[in-house]
C-alpha cells in the first residue's frame, strides 16, 4: 500500500462523520512528533494516557437514555448494588491536522464489595459503547472464566478485585477516530476502582 493510499484512507474515514463535542475540561490534546517522511505516517501520535476521574463524563450520543427504574449511575469507586458505571474518555486533535486512532487499549480495575443482599455480580458485564449500543467483540461477563460465560454461583469472594484489559477492535477505533471520544459501561453490582485508556495513531495535514 502506498503512502498516498494510506493517507487517502485516513482522510476518507474522517470525512464520514463530524467530531462530537467533548467536555473541554476533560479533553486532552493529542501530541504528535516531528514530520517523518521515512515512514507511512507523516505525524505519528505519541501515546496519550487518559485516566477516568471522579468528575462525571458521559457522552449523550453514546448514553442517550435514562436507566431502568431502580437503577442509578454509580460514581468511580462507588460501592453498592444496582448501579451502572458509565464513562466517556475525551480528547482533542491538534489544529490543522486530521488524525486517525490506530491503537487503543482500555484497562479497568474492578472490585466486588461482597455480599450485597440478594443482588448478584455473577452476571455483571463490561461493554465498550458507541451510539447507545455495545460494540461486538469487546467485553462481556466480568467475573466468569471468560467474557462469554457468567460466574458459576452468586457472587465472587468478598473484596475480590480483577483487572481487565481490552484492546480496541476496528469498529471501536473507527468510532474513536470519528468522535474524538470512547465510552464504556459496567453493570451493575461491581465497583469500578479505576480506568485508563491509552491511544495512539497517525495525523496528516489538512
Amino acid at each position: 500500500m502506498t503512502v498516498r493510499s494510506v493517507l487517502g484512507s485516513i482522510i476518507s474515514a474522517l470525512l464520514l462523520g463530524l467530531a462530537l463535542p467533548s467536555i473541554p475540561a476533560l479533553a486532552q490534546t493529542l501530541e504528535v512528533t516531528e514530520p517523518n517522511r521515512e515512514v507511512l505516517c507523516p505525524h505519528p501520535i505519541k501515546t496519550l494516557h487518559l485516566t477516568a476521574t471522579a468528575t462525571p463524563s458521559i457522552n449523550p450520543q453514546d448514553f442517550p437514555n435514562p436507566l431502568p427504574a431502580g437503577q442509578s449511575v454509580r460514581p468511580l469507586g462507588g460501592a453498592g448494588v444496582n448501579g451502572v458505571f458509565r464513562y466517556t474518555f475525551n480528547w482533542k486533535t491538534p489544529d490543522k491536522l486530521c488524525c486517525e486512532i490506530t491503537k487503543a487499549v482500555l484497562t479497568v480495575q474492578l472490585k466486588w464489595n461482597g455480599p450485597g443482599g440478594p443482588s448478584s455480580a455473577a452476571n455483571d458485564t463490561i461493554s465498550v459503547i458507541h451510539n447507545n449500543a455495545s460494540i461486538p467483540g469487546l467485553g462481556g461477563y466480568i467475573w466468569g472464566p471468560n467474557f462469554q460465560t457468567p460466574l458459576a454461583g452468586n457472587n465472587p469472594p468478598a473484596q475480590q478485585t480483577k483487572t481487565i484489559t481490552i484492546p480496541m477492535n476496528a469498529a471501536a477505533l473507527a468510532a474513536a477516530t470519528q468522535g474524538n471520544h470512547l465510552s464504556f459501561s459496567v453493570q451493575d453490582d461491581t465497583t469500578v476502582v479505576s480506568a485508563t485508556l491509552d491511544i495512539s495513531g497517525c495525523c496528516v495535514t489538512h
